[in-house]
């Protein structure tokens, strides 16, 4: 099985992350909500597996290409 990263698409604040670590995520789940100047995006997964570490909190800014969350790819 491979290690997948879910990037941060932006520079933004960490609104929610929806998922925990040991979740089942397929493609198209929402993963977190980011906000940049009053404006939420969703941030969705474009592999499916498991959650396997969560590496961002609520409140916490990133920078566009952090490193949201890992997940562990299916080999379905």
């Amino acid at each position: 099985m491979s290690i997948d990263e879910i990037l941060a698409p932006m520079p933004a604040l960490v609104v929610k992350v929806v998922v925990n670590e040991g979740d089942s995520v397929k493609v198209g789940d929402i993963i977190a909500l980011l906000t940049i100047m009053k404006v939420e995006t969703e941030v969705k997964t474009n592999v499916g597996g498991l959650v396997k570490e969560i590496k961002v909190k609520p409140e916490e800014i990133v920078d566009a290409g952090t490193v949201l969350i890992t997940i562990e790819q299916d080999n379905i």
